[in-house]
């Protein structure tokens, strides 16, 4: 990797980690609350098990989906992922059209001046950049389909696939009620929140050395919009510790739920597109969920420390931009973002957590 990519890696971590793992990219529409909708009772254990079943049935979802993301972000300089082409093509307000089936996925980002499309199916996955003319194309092994099609959907603006894998990651670490209902893209839908809790000894302060948990974090509550009639989530909503506003949204602005043609998930590279072939890793598991910092490949993995909502990761680089040193250590109204030295390597810890608790969890990496 050069150095030039190796600065936008940096950059985009910082990014995705302090809006927590596995929120990867997410965006805002314009809905209120409606008061008058009237739909029948349901409780929060119900509605999440309706919603977990009717995400993993393969419904197809296609539609609009407006995003806007502010982590209150300094400005970051093009030659370490700054600009049009880098994070502020995921950051602010953007445009996505999203088609998904169990036939594939298709994300369209559309660009002031360009487009970026994801194309997965269950052999092949392309990626289109039309300012680039360049065309990605990767064989997918059988072994690391269900993975990648897992990780890709979260990360490229589907807010069904995005809220399963939030539902699955903070069960034991949230509280889950139902919220008044809400109108997303014309359709009523309720409303699941969750609120991270705190568990014994998951703050830095509740005994020696303790790594960060849910009490440690930014993060206030979580609202999910959930179709009421399909079952599907329609909208994400991320808020900071006392604040009314979210920082992050993701939803629908319109939606459709009948068939998807198969085609849709195929992709013909354009005449005169550079077209490169890409191989893909086969999935391995480089953390630790329990917050000790310990790995069992050594010290060049990436590391997770504490739990729940307050997890800190950790990525060791190398030779880090000198860009870097204007931008860190930076907190927003979500997480922070630092690099230390410890243990003869240089961290990169990003989380939901402030910098204190950053600070609490890099002594783990002694």
């Amino acid at each position: 990797m050069n150095a030039r990519s190796r600065s936008r890696t940096i950059i985009l971590a910082i990014l995705v980690v302090v809006a927590m793992a596995g929120l990867g990219v997410v965006g805002a529409l314009a809905a209120g609350s409606a008061p008058s909708l009237d739909l029948p009772t349901v409780s929060a254990q119900a509605l999440v098990a309706s919603t977990v079943q009717a995400v993993e049935s393969g419904r197809p979802i296609s539609g609009s989906v407006t995003t806007h993301v502010d982590l209150g972000l300094p400005d970051i300089p093009t030659s370490i992922g700054g600009g049009p082409s880098g994070i502020e093509s995921v950051i602010g307000d953007q445009r996505f059209k999203v088609w998904s089936s169990p036939d594939g996925l298709r994300v369209s980002q559309l660009l002031p001046f360009a487009e970026r499309v994801f194309v997965g199916s269950p052999t092949d996955v392309w990626t289109w950049s039309s300012d680039q003319e360049l065309a990605v194309h990767t064989s997918v092994a059988a072994s690391t389909r269900r993975v990648v099609s897992r990780n890709l959907t979260s990360a490229l603006g589907d807010p069904a696939q995005l809220a399963n894998e939030l539902l699955r990651a903070t069960s034991g670490v949230a509280d889950f009620s139902v919220s008044a209902p809400q109108d997303v893209a014309g359709r009523a839908t309720y409303t699941l929140r969750l609120t991270p809790t705190s568990s014994p000894g998951s703050s830095p302060g509740s005994s020696p050395g303790s790594s960060p948990g849910s009490a440690a974090t930014r993060i206030g509550r979580v609202d999910v919009s959930i179709d009421a009639e399909t079952r599907l989530p329609l909208r994400v909503q991320v808020f900071p510790r006392g604040s009314a506003a979210p920082a992050i949204e993701a939803g629908f602005s319109s939606v459709n739920f009948g068939p998807i043609d198969p085609s849709m998930f195929t992709f013909t590279p354009p005449p005169g597109a550079t077209v490169k072939q890409a191989d893909l890793a086969p999935p391995t598991d480089n953390g630790t969920t329990d917050g000790t910092g310990e790995h069992p490949s050594g010290a060049d993995q990436p590391r997770l420390l504490g739990n729940g909502f307050g997890t800190v990761v950790a990525v060791p680089v190398s030779n880090p931009p000198q860009e870097l040193d204007s931008l860190l250590p930076f907190e927003g109204p979500l997480g922070s973002a630092e690099l230390v030295r410890a243990g003869g390597t240089t961290w990169l810890l990003a989380g939901a957590v402030g910098l204190q608790d950053l600070n609490a969890a890099s002594t783990k990496l002694a």
